[in-house]
């Protein structure tokens, strides 16, 4: 399962909390993430995207996919 923030936007971080930091964070489309996971061999079984709560800025996707078991 893989949980993420969903849009189409970029950016990056040199501070978080006093301190020195290096970070770049990328905001994803969950039909793109299921795209990427099938092309590397997964079922997706499920995609979902939800508004923020009260707490979040951004909606909230998620991706729930496995790798099919291999036969012997």
């Amino acid at each position: 399962m893989l949980v993420f923030q969903v849009g189409d936007d970029q950016g990056h971080r040199a501070e978080a909390f006093g301190k020195a930091i290096c970070v770049d964070w990328y905001r994803q489309q969950p039909d793109e993430i299921a795209g990427l996971l099938r092309r590397a061999g997964f079922e997706v079984w499920a995609t979902t995207t939800r508004q923020p709560d009260s707490a979040e800025k951004t909606p909230q996707g998620d991706v729930l996919a496995r790798k099919p078991v291999a036969e012997s």
